[in-house]
């Protein structure tokens, strides 16, 4: 390969023309009217299994103000939308992505659009995202954006740089694949790296005072024998951050890293179990631990699908990605890129361990690990915000319920990662972020795709098709 290998950042710094400017139109644009009704919809709550036929929703100033049986012949002063034959319900909660980066693979450099996958994740109907691993400083610059109206994008919660040991994941990969150059670029930006236990809970309190809402750390070894925390530093982590009332997520990758995260007190796997086949017993020890699982099985999938030449998005994202972008994962590019050496390894047991993932997932949900949806959208090769869809259909695929499902990526990613959100269900008082669908996801959850209306802080969205 050329030196294009080196990270989008580095390519502009010394190699301009390596680098490709995609070009993305606004996908999502506000419609003004404030006070809206969403009239005759089918309305899943997302407060139990339920389901309320034929309701009329209300929302004014951005809050859902009353839910109740439909008034076919009542008069309404404001925006009315039609619901018949559709779902309503909660926007999406996807708890694993990294809106300040990008998708692209190494022989595609392109930089990083923020605004475009804040707009990616809206017209995918995600209305609130948590970002595990970014530049606070450029998290709380879109936050900034968004809530002067400048930009359009979904609730950001954050967790800030993941904390690491020194030269382990990520730095390991960006060394390895992208060179010392892309490390020294933008490895502050993307991790802390520390030494002792007394770094690491010094990392968890800069985190709490710029605002996270989770403390993110890297278990797993990528490539192997790649450096990592000691149980003794997760500890501190742990402790230091239970002590400023913040969880911690855990970057995993073997059944090994899962028990090591939930032994000491771990609340989030980021990624499932993914080079390994879970047993029943294990599966049943991580839930007496209380930890959730958000399994990100389509970011594997990527992978894999890469690796075999098979390479495919959904109808999402088809609509609200560069075609030159994606492109570039087409068999014939792929196969003339090469992987280093030292990650032949772990590329290897992910491969061998394709069909163990979505069996993972199942076994740990019916063991009863609490169920989380996250994606990885735009922190890993490949995947992007419209993955949130994929994801619920290979774990519908896995044998888990859409109703258990719908709950996942909507209620419980909210209570999870706020004790009393504001968010997450269809109920008055809450913040009116909302899909209608054409169709009914609890029977199909394919549905999710069937997009009709976004609607995020009482705003419905006009969205537009990226290749339109």
């Amino acid at each position: 390969m050329s030196l294009c290998r080196l990270s989008g950042l580095a390519g502009l710094c010394l190699l301009s023309a390596c680098v490709h400017f995609p070009s993305y139109p606004a996908l999502v644009a506000q419609d003004p009217a404030t006070h809206l009704l969403i009239r005759d919809a089918r309305v899943f709550p997302a407060t139990s299994h339920a389901v309320l036929e034929h309701q009329d929703v209300e929302i004014e100033d951005g809050l859902i103000q009353s839910i109740h049986a439909t008034e076919p012949e009542r008069k309404f002063e404001g925006k009315v939308i039609d619901g018949a034959g559709k779902t309503l319900m909660p926007g999406l909660v996807d708890l694993h992505t990294h809106t300040t980066l990008g998708a692209a693979p190494p022989w595609y450099k392109a930089l990083p659009d923020p605004r475009h996958n804040l707009e990616a994740h809206l017209y995918a109907g995600t209305t609130t995202v948590l970002d595990l691993g970014g530049s606070i400083h450029d998290i709380i610059d879109e936050r900034l954006h968004i809530a002067r109206g400048e930009w359009n994008g979904p609730r950001v919660l954050f967790a800030g740089p993941l904390i690491t040991k020194r030269s382990g994941y990520p730095i390991s990969m960006l060394r390895s694949v992208y060179g010392p150059l892309a490390v020294w670029l933008t490895a502050g930006k993307l991790a802390t790296e520390v030494d002792n236990a007394d770094e690491a809970r010094l990392a968890v309190r800069e985190r709490w005072a710029q605002g996270a809402s989770i403390i993110k750390v890297v278990v797993a070894e990528i490539p192997r024998a790649a450096p990592r925390l000691t149980e003794g530093e997760l500890r501190a982590i742990v402790d230091q951050a239970s002590q400023l009332g913040l969880k911690v997520a855990a970057h995993i990758d073997t059944a090994a890293d899962a028990a090591l995260a939930a032994k000491v007190g771990i609340k989030l796997l980021a990624h499932g179990v993914e080079t390994d086949a879970l047993t029943d017993e294990q599966a049943k020890e991580l839930a007496a631990s209380g930890v959730a699982c958000e399994p990100t099985l389509i970011n594997y999938l990527r992978f894999d699908a890469m690796a075999q030449h098979r390479f495919a998005v959904n109808s999402i994202e088809q609509q609200s990605e560069s075609p030159g972008l994606l492109a570039s994962f087409a068999a014939e590019e792929v196969k003339r890129q090469s992987i280093p050496p030292d990650f032949f390894a772990w590329g290897d047991a992910l491969e061998k361990h394709e069909g163990d993932r979505a069996k993972n997932a199942k076994k740990m949900f019916d063991a009863g690990v609490p169920l989380l949806i996250g994606t990885d959208a735009m922190g890993s090769v490949g995947s992007f915000a419209g993955d949130i869809h994929s994801e619920l259909k290979l774990l519908a695929d896995a044998g888990i319920a859409p109703v258990e499902l719908l709950l996942a990526v909507t209620t419980r990613a909210a209570h999870f990662i706020q004790p009393q959100p504001s968010f997450g269900t269809i109920e008055a008082g809450k913040s009116a972020d909302l899909i209608l669908l054409n169709g009914n996801p609890l029977e199909n959850i394919e549905a999710t795709q069937a997009i009709d209306t976004v609607i995020v802080r009482g705003h419905a969205l006009v969205r537009t098709a990226a290749n339109q």
